[in-house]
């Protein structure tokens, strides 16, 4: 699948992830924006899985006092990291619960929308595409989706960038944005915003309240 599993820890858990490798390419898993220890079997980029049959389990703590928000992960093996994630290979990871100091906030909808783009060769992703010129824009791997919201309604978008190289643009007409967090770390207020600039390896949590019924466009 182009869309990765999304990864779900609290503060104070273990993560005991095993990679099994049947690609043709080293890899490795870098936790992109997590505080823990880079030694050992933790989020440490210089560890190297052998290609076609390779195994590493990876073990390390969460700290308990770690930030909660949306990070994500993907491989961290120079000179192939472009290549790698350009083919799918990143996912998303939340730590605990963004929510949790707004009681009133509890229960609301959360949507995981995590943004890569793919250049298409003989009907599959391109191993190690330009950055430049036309590129397929998805959220969890899905092309145009259909999002749904209630009028009225409020929900989370948890929005990251998780592709290569290229930054998006995002706006939804006739809607705002309200920031909460950004990168993993809570705002101390909210930001009301028509724009979202999201550079590669970015991530927002907004809230989104749904405007009268109608169909609305996310544009990028």
């Amino acid at each position: 699948s182009y869309a990765a599993p999304v990864l779900r820890v609290e503060p104070g858990d273990v993560v005991r992830l095993t990679v099994a490798n049947d690609s043709t390419l080293a890899t490795n898993v870098h936790y992109h924006g997590l505080t823990v220890t880079p030694l050992g079997n933790a989020d440490n980029v210089f560890l190297s899985i052998p290609g076609s049959g390779g195994s590493l389990t990876y073990d390390f703590p969460i700290p308990a006092d770690h930030p909660q928000g949306l990070f994500w992960y993907h491989p961290h093996v120079h000179p192939n990291v472009n290549r790698a994630i350009a083919a799918g290979l990143s996912g998303g990871l939340i730590v605990g619960v963004v929510l949790r100091p707004f009681p009133g906030l509890q229960g609301i909808r959360e949507r995981v929308m995590l943004l890569k783009d793919l250049k298409i060769q003989r009907g599959a992703p391109k191993e190690d595409p330009d950055p430049t010129g036309p590129t397929r824009r998805t959220i969890n791997g899905l092309f145009r989706p259909t999002i749904d919201i209630r009028r009225g309604e409020l929900q989370l978008w948890r929005i990251g960038n998780i592709g290569a190289n290229i930054y998006y643009k995002l706006r939804l007409d006739g809607h705002h944005f309200f920031v909460i967090a950004q990168d993993g770390n809570l705002k101390n207020q909210v930001i009301k915003t028509r724009e979202l600039l999201i550079p590669p390896a970015a991530r927002y949590e907004v809230l989104v309240r749904g405007d009268p019924r109608g169909k609305y466009k996310l544009r990028a």
